[in-house]
């Protein structure tokens, strides 16, 4: 499956944030580095910074959806055409593969009533930005690594160690008793990301 494939009610919504050009579909971000999303399912990703598709003020916006790629953004719609229901105030923000806590204060204070959403593979490293970013939206840096089969996490006023088959953010919350009020989306199990799944179908 290729861009042309997706509903036309998602190639709509994010008209205004996408161009069309000879080797694919371009997406900007606000470091003026470009995300293309090329025919054969390839893509060019973008490490760092952050690209915004909305379709209210970000004051208004009551929900707020996080990925690694505006790709994934696109793909995660195509399969849940209900949250671009324009009777919903929504923002759709790409932080690139690396986010940054510098992206998340931004975007706590561009939209202080939304609900947050996170959208990132069901991976190890997608569950690391799950808890990174959650952490951050709480101003915690907390340091993450992996000893055989247990990942420890670090933070001032604590430790945490997960077997590595039980971590999620949900776990975390589970073993800290933190609560984040953040949703997390995943597809289905035997896929990575939206992305993939989309590819397959």
């Amino acid at each position: 499956m290729e861009f042309n494939d997706l509903k036309e009610n998602v190639k709509q919504f994010f008209a205004p944030f996408f161009e069309e050009v000879p080797i694919g579909v371009e997406f900007e971000y606000n470091c003026y580095s470009r995300e293309i999303w090329r025919p054969g399912g390839i893509l060019k990703e973008v490490p760092s910074g952050i690209c915004i598709a909305s379709n209210h003020l970000p004051f208004a916006i009551s929900h707020l959806f996080l990925a690694n790629s505006c790709t994934e953004i696109l793909c995660f719609c195509h399969f849940y055409p209900e949250y671009i229901d324009n009777n919903v105030a929504v923002a759709f923000v790409s932080l690139g593969y690396l986010p940054t806590k510098a992206s998340i204060k931004e975007l706590l204070v561009m939209f202080p009533n939304a609900k947050w959403h996170l959208i990132f593979e069901n991976s190890l490293p997608g569950k690391v930005c799950d808890c990174k970013i959650a952490l951050w939206k709480n101003n915690i840096d907390a340091y993450f690594w992996i000893i055989e089969d247990q990942i420890n996490i670090q933070w001032d006023s604590g430790q945490v160690s997960i077997s590595i088959s039980k971590f999620s953010l949900s776990y975390l919350e589970f073993i800290t008793k933190k609560r984040f009020s953040i949703r997390t989306h995943k597809p289905e199990r035997r896929y990575l990301n939206f992305f993939n799944q989309f590819a397959l179908l």
